[in-house]
């Protein structure tokens, strides 16, 4: 398998939906990784 068709195949790991109410417009923003990132302060 390529490593494009993995990550194609993937889960989002976070997905925000929304919609709004006057519009009825509808949206969403994805997340696919959050790999090598952390919270917290550098010594």
């Amino acid at each position: 398998m390529s490593l494009l068709q993995k990550y194609k195949d993937k889960k989002p790991e976070i997905v925000f939906e929304w919609n709004d109410a006057e519009t009825g417009a509808e949206g969403w923003a994805v997340i696919n990784s959050f790999a090598e990132l952390q919270a917290g302060e550098r010594e």
